[in-house]
């Protein structure tokens, strides 16, 4: 990890090695409890952030594949009425 000399890498990294360490998943880097100087930083740390934009993220494409999944299922029963249709016209 590269950044300023005042951007708090060392902190990052610690926070990364303890996520490992700890097998945690992205949504739990929310739950930790950091420490941030009011006046000078957000109470949320860029990991955290990074983790939320993220959480965001899969859960739009989650959404996304749950459409696109509720549109085949539509399509299906559209094509099995039409089937079923033929199939009685044919019969008669």
């Amino acid at each position: 990890m590269l950044g300023h000399k005042d951007s708090e890498v060392s902190k990052r990294i610690d926070i990364f090695a303890t996520a490992l360490f700890h097998k945690m998943t992205v949504e739990s880097l929310n739950d930790l409890d950091l420490s941030y100087t009011p006046p000078l930083s957000s109470p949320w740390d860029p990991v955290q952030m990074g983790a939320q934009a993220w959480q965001a993220e899969a859960t739009r494409m989650k959404q996304s594949q749950n459409e696109v999944r509720m549109w085949g299922v539509r399509k299906l029963r559209n094509v099995n009425v039409r089937v079923a249709a033929n199939q009685k016209s044919r019969s008669t």
